[in-house]
């Protein structure tokens, strides 16, 4: 079963103005230190690159409930798949 949580994501302001990603400056714009909350987003099985999935949620409540959707999905996957393998044994 994956696990998903809910974190709050960032955009990071570059010395020319702009917000970026983590990742996203471009050549020659440098961090300064500022950064603005975007929302809140699900991540995937503790990776730690690329594994917001989906929009960003307003609110803490809403991205929770929609993992709360994510996880109780996944439950009832594994328990369909184990029920089957229990079937064929």
């Amino acid at each position: 079963m994956t696990i998903v949580t809910v974190e709050e994501k960032f955009k990071l302001l570059g010395d020319d103005g702009n917000y970026y990603g983590p990742n996203g400056f471009p050549r020659g714009v440098k961090y300064v230190g500022e950064r603005k909350s975007v929302g809140f987003v699900i991540r995937r099985g503790g990776s730690t690159f690329g594994a917001n999935n989906g929009r960003a949620h307003d609110t803490r409540p809403e991205a929770q409930a929609a993992a709360d959707r994510i996880n109780a999905r996944s439950l009832e996957y594994d328990r369909i798949r184990l029920a089957a393998i229990a079937a064929n044994a």
